[in-house]
């Protein structure tokens, strides 16, 4: 908690003056790494930045950019201060097979940690690591890891691991779901235009609230990508909540709680997200599940 605290703070401060000193966190992060005494689960856990969802509860108005910058550089300095250490323990638990186990679980975990802080240095040779770890993984936890480090890169291995991916596991549709999942997270600056390509792809539905939560709802929780300053990520989530109405009500209406929290941002978002609001209300034949939760979030 205390080393969750210090980043915290340390990007809350980021991102109301500009400034950052990152040494007390990359100081704190090289003592808990190198700590013999501690569990490698929960060293996973200690040293993983705070989510920008996190950082934003933190502020009355939140700032998508400024935390998403914030939160880069201080990922981006601790995987460079300390690229010797997240190297090591990624290699020291690359040949170890699957198990079972509380162990093993923590040390996938770190690996997996330490791979996505290499990644977030800007190494040159991150994708070439993930792509290693994807094919060369036998549980789908490595594989999903290395998958999404890809997933947020802009490698060519990128594309290879996603197609590769689809094609083993086409016809298992919850590890599919992640597939979506996956590319819904994704940091690159163009998620949205991602999103709205996989909307047509022919194993999206509607009439799969799993599907339609692995792509709508883990893109709306994609807090600097769902709130681009042009509005389309709100525009896309609506869309999706109109068409999915008539199928399934309830669904859409839970899905909706992200247009909701309108007033917790800056001027400009506030009037995109309540004008999706109001086409929503205004929708003709719109069900009462998706009318009341709308009507509530415009009060």
């Amino acid at each position: 908690e205390a080393m969750q605290q210090l980043m915290l703070d340390t990007l809350v401060n980021a991102v109301s003056t500009g400034k950052a000193d990152h040494k007390p966190v990359i100081e704190a992060v090289r003592k808990t790494l190198t700590n013999n005494a501690l569990d490698p689960a929960f060293i996973a856990e200690a040293v993983l930045v705070p989510s920008e969802a996190f950082v934003g509860d933190q502020m009355l108005v939140v700032d998508p950019d400024a935390i998403n910058t914030a939160r880069e550089a201080l990922r981006k300095d601790l995987g460079l201060g300390l690229d010797g250490l997240w190297r090591g323990t990624f290699a020291a638990h690359a040949a170890k097979p699957f198990e079972y186990s509380p162990d093993a679980k923590g040390a996938r975990r770190l690996r997996n940690v330490s791979l996505g802080y290499v990644a977030g240095s800007g190494a040159a040779d991150a994708a070439q690591l993930a792509f290693g770890q994807f094919e060369a993984a036998d549980n789908m936890t490595d594989r999903l890891a290395a998958l999404g480090t890809l997933a947020n890169s802009q490698a060519n291995e990128r594309v290879a691991a996603l197609d590769i991916f689809y094609n083993r596991y086409r016809d298992n549709p919850l590890v599919i779901d992640k597939w979506f999942t996956t590319q819904a997270l994704s940091t690159r600056k163009d998620t949205i235009k991602a999103v709205c390509e996989l909307r047509e792809h022919p194993d999206f539905t509607l009439h799969n609230p799993n599907r339609v939560r692995a792509l709508a709802g883990a893109f709306s929780s994609n807090q600097q990508q769902f709130h681009l300053a042009d509005g389309s990520g709100y525009r896309f989530l609506a869309d999706i909540l109109l068409e999915l109405d008539p199928i399934n009500p309830q669904t859409a209406a839970k899905m909706l709680p992200p247009l909701g929290r309108w007033r917790r941002f800056d001027e400009k978002r506030q009037a995109l997200m309540k004008a999706e609001l109001e086409r929503i209300v205004a929708q003709p034949g719109l069900s009462k599940d998706l009318f009341e939760q709308a009507s509530k979030s415009l009060a």
